[in-house]
This record gives C-alpha cells, sequence and structure tokens, in this order.
C-alpha cells in the first residue's frame, strides 16, 4: 500500500468509529424494544402466569434491559462527542465525508453548499472511497437495513 492511501485510512478512522457507533445504537435499540416486549408478555402478557426461578433467563430481562440503556447512554454520549469532534476537522475531503456520512447529504447538495462543481466532489468523493474499504461494507449493510420491515 502506498503511505497517500495509508495516510487516508488514518485520516478517515473516526469514520468507522462513527459507522461502528451507529450500527451498535441501532441494534441496542432494537433490542431493547425486543426486550420490553417480551416482559410485557411475563407482566401483563399470555406469559403472566409462568413462573420463573432464579436462573432462567428470562428472570433476569429487566436488569438486562437496563444494562442495554446504560450501553445506550453510553455510545449516544460517544457518537455526540465525535460529531463535535469532527465539526472541528478541516479541509474539503473531511466536509464531504461528514456531509455525506454524518448528516446524510448526498453529493449534489455537498457541491451546492461549497459552491463546486458535482464532478469535482463526485470525483473527491471517488478518491477519498478508494481508500477506505470498509466504506463498501457500511454501504450493504445499510440498503440491506432499510429493506427490513422492522427498521
Amino acid at each position: 500500500m502506498d503511505r497517500t492511501k495509508d495516510k487516508s485510512k488514518r485520516t478517515f478512522e473516526w469514520l468507522k468509529d462513527y459507522l461502528d457507533l451507529q450500527q451498535d445504537i441501532r441494534y441496542l435499540n432494537w433490542d431493547i424494544r425486543k426486550s420490553e416486549i417480551e416482559l410485557e408478555r411475563f407482566t401483563s402478557g399470555d406469559l403472566k402466569n409462568v413462573s420463573l426461578n432464579e436462573r432462567s433467563r428470562s428472570s433476569k430481562i429487566e436488569d438486562n434491559i437496563e444494562t442495554m440503556r446504560a450501553r445506550l447512554s453510553f455510545d449516544e454520549h460517544m457518537i455526540t462527542d465525535l460529531k463535535n469532534l469532527v465539526s472541528t476537522f478541516k479541509g474539503i475531503d473531511n466536509q464531504i465525508i461528514v456531509d455525506k456520512y454524518i448528516k446524510g447529504m448526498t453529493l449534489e447538495e455537498i457541491a451546492f453548499n461549497y459552491n463546486r462543481s458535482y464532478d469535482d466532489i463526485k470525483h473527491k468523493h471517488a478518491n477519498i472511497i478508494k481508500c477506505l474499504d470498509f466504506l463498501d461494507d457500511y454501504q450493504d449493510k445499510l440498503y440491506s437495513l432499510t429493506q427490513r420491515d422492522d427498521y
């Protein structure tokens, strides 16, 4: 790997951290909802007459929910800190990545905001992406998530 590509990977390591945190937050929200539904079944639903013992997994649902909520709160705090950090980064390459992957803007919108041509922004974005192999996986996961009914 050439030094330019290696430097670009290091420059945008924050993006991988952001995407990982974002994915963890989505999953924790889903897992909390799922666990709350399960708890509801035991407290007032079809399983309210089932007796649980100390060793059963279901007897620990409330504790698990609290643990997940604490983790969710921590991850949300971390993602806020990371957003604050990257908002201080300079340079058009950083701005393109922030606008595209954190703010969810299209390349056309980014070009308009920076008074640049769409082709210029598209070219810069393509050059950045060549250095960041993990973005392909992220785009695939995001697409498959948006296709799910429970998302």
